[in-house]
């Protein structure tokens, strides 16, 4: 595994039980959006083999590659100034 597929690996397992890392953190540690850094991943496990991962690691993976389940980053929650204000 070269150093960049490393950090790839290693920052992905960081974030495996915390359901994954945000979109956010993903472009500021990669320069890269989570569907680019995903593809990676998964292209990573392939060429390493699945012995490196623990079941959970494994589960993880797995709920990624689920056609039905959404692997969307979550989006931030914006509050309008204007709403957020008391009224005088």
């Amino acid at each position: 595994m070269n150093p960049d597929d490393k950090d790839i690996f290693d920052f992905a397992r960081l974030w495996i039980p915390y359901g994954g890392p945000r979109r956010g953190d993903i472009l500021v540690k990669f320069g890269m959006t989570p569907s680019r850094f995903y593809g990676h991943l998964t292209r990573i496990v392939e060429e390493a083999g699945v012995a490196l991962l623990s079941p959970e690691e494994r589960r993880f993976l797995d709920r990624l590659n689920e056609p039905s389940k959404s692997t969307a980053p979550r989006k931030p929650v914006r509050i309008n100034a204007e709403s957020s204000r008391s009224a005088p």
